[in-house]
């Protein structure tokens, strides 16, 4: 009989889109290298988002990738 596995945690990765980097963003689901520096981009010119509908400010996010990415970030 095999000895029974350890058990453990997945805890998902919670990223602040204000404060993280372009490198940071692309460990969110469904953010590559391009919709990561459009991220970035957006919030230097337009300043921080305040919430899940200012994703939307960014070309390429609207409501179903603004809903996928709700547990993943904070602001």
């Amino acid at each position: 009989m095999a000895p029974p596995l350890p058990s453990c945690a997945v805890v998902p990765v919670v990223v602040d889109v204000n404060a993280a980097s372009g490198a940071q963003l692309q460990a969110l689901p469904g953010l590559g290298p391009s919709r990561a520096e459009a991220l970035v981009l957006e919030r230097i010119r337009s300043g921080p988002f305040t919430g899940l509908e200012d994703l939307e400010r960014v070309h390429g996010f609207g409501p179903a990738m603004r809903r996928s990415l709700e547990p993943f970030v904070r602001f």
